[in-house]
């Protein structure tokens, strides 16, 4: 533990990377580990107004990218156009901002973006003027001079720790004095059951927050630990969901409603309702994995107030300019479970025929076979049985 008080974790050992003319940080690893979070904590770094807390000595501005289907340096000066609401900035302007780093650009989601070309990204081509990028990515980026992060998944052998730090973080010190043998036997019982799906990758943290978060509340409602927190992870989103929907007036419409949104965050909007017109690509090896999604596309399957109830929610997290708003699934791993809970249930309501789910269930297991096997735990969990 470092004495220094300018010490601020994450930060400082970034640091030492950001020295020389170009930085590229590449961010790498399975959904929900804390890819965007840290992305997003850079950036408010970049800006910090403390000097302490600052990425360099020097104001820089971040700017969000979520679809590359251009070269990067293009796409940024366009959106340094729109923040700066000015039609013309001159090329060796730009330039000049981008290469002294004054622009801090981060890509969310390098791996699911599927205009991706490698030119886009190429120091040397695309991405030549652009001089300090963060990239968020499933897969390595295998960009040459970067820098790469890799964040820690939940593992058994540093779970005390890991659950002092988040209730510290989340609920407060001393939270569960007397339940914290209970929660840490229950915590290792839904470790066990997410991990059967993916056992040799990083199980996301955001996991062990929503567990934390959730037995936090029952003890707010004076319930016990031992009787009312979940055994399993499938039942542990349920009691999350139920729990983020017990306001609101119709809450069975809001769950099919975020089961579509979910589909369509992983670009399997054709299977559901027929009837809306859609023209969207047929299933492809690049879909089952949560991206970000055009607002006109989510409108097309669920309303306007559910997006909104979502975000307040924290279901959905917004992006977007130029009048072009996209959204994303906060919590990977809510999302691939939603949309495996909508493929099952469709499946049992006549919705979805054999046809239809023998398709998913082969493409999905060549494309991201974790999911393939989630949508049969999901199954199994639902008592539902598949063709």
């Amino acid at each position: 533990v470092a004495t220094d008080l300018s010490y601020i974790p994450g930060l400082s050992e970034i640091r030492p990377h950001l020295e020389g003319n170009r930085v590229i940080i590449s961010i790498e690893g399975p959904g929900g580990v804390g890819k965007s979070s840290l992305a997003i904590q850079l950036a408010k770094w970049a800006y910090h107004e403390k000097r302490v807390a600052k990425l360099w000595n020097r104001p820089v501005l971040p700017v969000f990218i979520n679809n590359l289907n251009d070269d990067l340096d293009k796409l940024v000066v366009s959106k340094l156009k729109y923040l700066t609401d000015s039609s013309v900035i001159s090329e060796s302007l730009s330039k000049a901002i981008l290469r002294k780093k004054k622009v801090l650009v981060i890509v969310d989601g390098l791996s699911e973006m599927q205009a991706l070309k490698p030119e886009f990204i190429d120091p040397q081509k695309g991405a030549s003027d652009v001089h300090a990028v963060i990239y968020t990515s499933r897969m390595p980026t295998t960009i040459p001079q970067s820098t790469i992060i890799i964040p820690f998944g939940l593992k058994l052998t540093y779970l005390d720790n890991l659950i002092d730090g988040f209730t510290n973080a989340y609920v407060g010190a001393n939270r569960f004095e007397d339940q914290r043998e209970v929660l840490r036997s229950r915590i290792k019982i839904m470790i066990g059951t997410f991990g059967n799906r993916n056992p040799d990758k990083q199980i996301p943290l955001n996991i062990l927050r929503l567990i934390i978060e959730h037995a936090s509340k029952i003890m707010d409602r004076g319930g016990s630990l031992q009787i009312e927190l979940p055994n399993s992870y499938y039942s542990l989103v349920e009691d999350y969901l139920s729990d983020l929907l017990r306001k609101v007036n119709n809450p069975d419409h809001s769950i099919v409603s975020m089961r579509a949104a979910a589909m369509v965050s992983l670009g399997l909007m054709q299977y559901l309702d027929a009837s809306k017109k859609s023209d969207h690509a047929p299933l492809s090896l690049e879909k089952f994995k949560p991206q970000w999604v055009s607002a006109n596309t989510y409108t097309v399957f669920i309303s306007e107030a559910d997006i909104q109830l979502f975000k307040l929610g924290g279901i959905l997290i917004e992006s977007g300019w130029l009048g072009e708003k996209q959204f994303k699934f906060q919590n990977d791993p809510i999302a691939e479970y939603l949309a495996a809970s909508e493929i099952c249930i469709a499946y049992q309501n006549g919705n979805m025929p054999n046809q239809k789910i023998k398709e998913i269930l082969g493409q999905s297991l060549l494309a991201n076979d974790s999911f393939y096997i989630l949508i049969t735990e999901v199954a199994k969990f639902k008592k539902i049985i598949l063709p």
